[in-house]
């Protein structure tokens, strides 16, 4: 019995995963993302454009809250396609 007093507790269990390697993550998923969102966002608001548009109500200022939303898909659009064109020489210069 005296022995068991001096003794230390044994560790707590270790229930952490063994370290391993993650695989690698996609580094061109994230540009393919705001490509489809910003194609799909841009048919959305031109097809909002277009069904809006009349010509009779001059007053209206939906139409123009389409064309402006369209024109930041089309800019969202241009800019993931300069993303992925660094990215793409980015990895050619580095060799992976």
């Amino acid at each position: 019995m005296d022995e068991e007093l001096g003794k230390q507790p044994p560790p707590p269990p270790n229930f952490r995963a063994p370290l391993t390697q993650s695989p690698e993550r996609s580094r061109y998923k994230p540009i393919l993302i705001t490509l489809l969102s910003a194609v799909l966002l841009g048919a959305g608001t031109c097809f909002g454009f277009m069904r809006t548009l009349n010509l009779n109500n001059s007053a209206s200022r939906v139409p123009e809250a389409f064309a402006a939303a369209f024109i930041c898909c089309v800019v969202v659009f241009v800019g993931s396609l300069i993303w992925a064109l660094v990215r793409f020489l980015r990895n050619a210069n580095r060799g992976n």
